[in-house]
């Protein structure tokens, strides 16, 4: 099978054998795959993720072969994947906290073991999901980012009428967007620099979408009556923004990090504690999660189709795929097709 492989800050597209399957996994051929913002990470960054990975853990397909016992799921079923890798016996686990099981790294598909970049991928059934007939794979392909929306929603403190605001409108952004404007946030400020994503945010309702350079943060503060934003998330994850997000919150307000910046990034530690805000990390998700990412696809309740920009082939996932997303202005959402 044709396989992408990631090597040091380059792809290269390689014969792999198909995978072969044990008794809890059913071989997929993958339909379509998203790529994420952890996987371009992953190629602009050396040891990110281990060179020779298969990366690709945002994906739908049909299944191709089931072990000769598999009694539950059966040969050219639809499904989608919850790639989230568990071993079911740890603290975190038992919890409900799957994302945050210590052996996550190493089990989560498209991390360590390999991926959807490739025409078929062995899935361990606990993470398949039956895919109704009306969700197509290009919805499908982005019910994984979906579900990291859902859950920094519900970790955060956010109540109908509150004030937000998100930094960066692109895939999660824009579906936390969508996600607060359904829980009945009050204003919602967007803050992106790219004009095609801030043109996608207008088209889906967005009312205050802003460059940075038109954020007056001391004018924003001043038209609230808690004089600052409720809840800040965010998405983009730069320096920048982290350190804007404490002077536009209100006192005893909240901050939810969603954005990855594999740099350290230092924080005026004073603001934060004189303003007394909490600062949240948003990692992955937790079980329960994917079925409500699922119900709201189901349901129609939100527009992932819209942030689709590219649907391209697996030959051409580095060319027009991750070199492309470097640039923000030229693509919002991308897709392969293996």
């Amino acid at each position: 099978m044709k396989a992408a492989v990631l090597k040091e800050m380059k792809i290269e597209i390689e014969e792999r054998e198909i995978p072969q399957i044990n008794s809890d996994e059913v071989l997929v051929k993958v339909g379509l795959c998203g790529i994420c913002g952890s996987d371009l990470h992953a190629y602009t960054h050396v040891n990110y993720f281990p060179s020779g990975t298969i990366m690709g853990h945002e994906f739908a397909g049909i299944i191709e072969k089931v072990y000769e016992n598999e009694k539950k799921w059966k040969v050219g079923q639809r499904i989608v994947v919850r790639p989230c890798g568990i071993c079911g016996q740890c603290h975190w686990c038992k919890s409900g906290q799957i994302s945050l099981c210590p052996t996550h790294m190493d089990s989560t598909l498209g991390l360590r073991p390999q991926g959807a970049y490739a025409e078929y991928v062995a899935v361990p059934t606990y993470m398949l999901y039956n895919l109704p007939e009306h969700i197509t794979f290009e919805q499908a392909a982005q019910l994984e980012p979906v579900t990291v929306c859902i859950h920094a929603l519900k970790i955060s403190r956010f109540q109908m009428g509150d004030n937000v605001l998100i930094y960066g409108a692109g895939p999660i952004g824009i579906t936390l967007y969508q996600l607060l404007n359904l829980a009945g946030a009050n204003r919602i400020i967007i803050v992106e620099k790219s004009t095609m994503r801030r043109e996608i945010a207008r088209k889906l309702g967005a009312k205050e979408v802003l460059h940075p350079d038109e954020l007056n943060v001391k004018k924003l503060s001043d038209s609230l009556e808690r004089l600052g934003v409720d809840i800040v998330y965010d998405c983009a994850g730069v320096s920048a923004t982290i350190n804007q997000s404490f002077d536009i919150v209100r006192k005893g307000g909240q901050i939810v990090m969603l954005g990855i910046t594999p740099e350290p990034v230092a924080i005026n530690q004073f603001q934060w504690v004189v303003k007394g805000v909490e600062v949240i990390a948003s990692m992955g998700y937790f079980m329960g999660d994917f079925e409500i990412a699922l119900s709201l696809l189901n349901k129609g309740s939100i527009d992932v189709e819209s942030l689709i920009t590219d649907i391209i082939s697996l030959d051409d996932i580095e060319e027009k795929g991750f070199k492309k997303l470097l640039s923000p202005d030229d693509a919002m959402k991308i897709l392969v097709r293996p």
